[in-house]
């Protein structure tokens, strides 16, 4: 399956629908069905080139956007897509499993993490990397209906680990494609 890729002008002719939406109803309907609240207030200054101008942003990228949209896929939540639905006892009892790992993981390791079923909302960019990247591989084995899901994150978090860092920060680098 090929990804689709939007062009600039797809992208800024959606944002403009949004905005332009005659009701709030509309335009909230609109946003959510883009990914876009609407047109952004920089794209109006010359002296910069969307997108071009910003690096990516692999927080928001990763760790705001595919790690939490995987678990709303996992729990049947993720854009009415029932595909890939889990149990929901199960779901409850990892989220449980995270809230009490908390006692016994020291603080140096980053905040603590709340419970994944419960508490997704105060989840930050930060949780949602040391959640995947060590709590998860854990909590999630042998847990899936279909081994397939386990798998594949465990996929993802291989590629995560194999990722170079800043040694400072442990920001990772996030090499952009030469046109």
């Amino acid at each position: 399956m090929t990804p689709i890729i939007f062009p600039y002008a797809t992208l800024m002719a959606q944002a403009e629908e949004v905005q332009n939406a005659t009701t709030n109803t509309d335009a909230t309907n609109l946003a959510k069905l883009y990914g876009i609240k609407g047109v952004p207030y920089l794209s109006l200054l010359p002296s910069l080139n969307f997108p071009k101008s910003f690096p990516y942003d692999f927080m928001h990228l990763i760790w705001e956007n595919l790690i939490k949209n995987l678990v709303l896929h996992w729990t049947g939540e993720f854009k009415g897509l029932g595909a890939g639905k889990e149990s929901y006892a199960v779901w409850n009892a990892i989220g449980e499993a995270t809230g009490k790992s908390g006692s016994t993981i020291p603080s140096a390791f980053g905040s603590r993490v709340p419970n994944v079923a419960t508490h997704q909302s105060q989840m930050s960019a930060e949780m949602w990397s040391f959640w995947t990247l060590y709590l998860g591989p854990v909590l999630l084995r042998r847990q899936f209906q279909r081994p397939k899901h386990y798998t594949h994150f465990v996929r993802l978090v291989r590629l995560l680990t194999a990722l170079p860092t800043n040694n400072d920060t442990g920001a990772f680098f996030f090499p952009r494609h030469p046109k």
